[in-house]
């Protein structure tokens, strides 16, 4: 695998990762009835704290440690979140909350799986690659000459952003 591929998908677990953990720790009441749903007894109070914590420790493993354990954690919380998805589904029918990045909704368990085994496949490239890969090598702050295309691009990155929440925005209510 070549390194830069294995340095990508470290970027894009790490984020994802982060992502939910944030979503389900600033939404916490909203996480905490999605799990309802879930039936895990008295493992559900466990379960509220422990997933952010341990997305946000898999993140942080990727980024900070060797990397090949941070993706290991991740194919670990993957099984787990996946074992749940598929012991619902057979409880309740195909549709399942789904709290993981923010407001919950209900999703086609499917959807959830494929995801699932998508974000799996980017921790097995890691998994699977030759060495360990440092994600932060050759990364620093941009020198003089390179500071003005980096200023450019964070500020085009952060207006698609925008760009895309207000046309997502605009489409929920049916302006467009």
């Amino acid at each position: 695998m070549p390194e830069i591929a294995v340095r990508v998908a470290i970027y894009v677990l790490a984020a994802t990762f982060l992502w939910s953990a944030a979503a389900k720790a600033l939404n916490y009441s909203g996480w905490r009835s999605t799990l309802r749903r879930y039936r895990l007894g008295r493992f559900s109070s466990v379960v509220a704290a422990g997933a952010p914590v341990a997305e946000t420790a898999a993140a942080i493993g990727l980024l900070a440690g060797p990397p090949k354990a941070g993706a290991a954690a991740i194919l670990a919380l993957l099984a787990a979140f996946s074992a749940a998805i598929v012991r619902l589904q057979r409880l309740e029918g195909d549709r399942l909350p789904c709290g993981c990045f923010g407001r919950t909704k209900e999703r086609d368990f499917r959807v959830m799986l494929i995801r699932n085994a998508l974000l799996a496949l980017l921790a097995s490239a890691i998994l699977l690659g030759d060495r360990e890969v440092d994600p932060f090598e050759g990364v620093g702050a941009p020198d003089g000459s390179e500071a003005v295309a980096a200023m450019l691009t964070i500020a085009g990155v952060v207006a698609a952003v925008w760009i895309g929440f207000a046309v997502a925005r605009a489409l929920k209510k049916g302006r467009v």
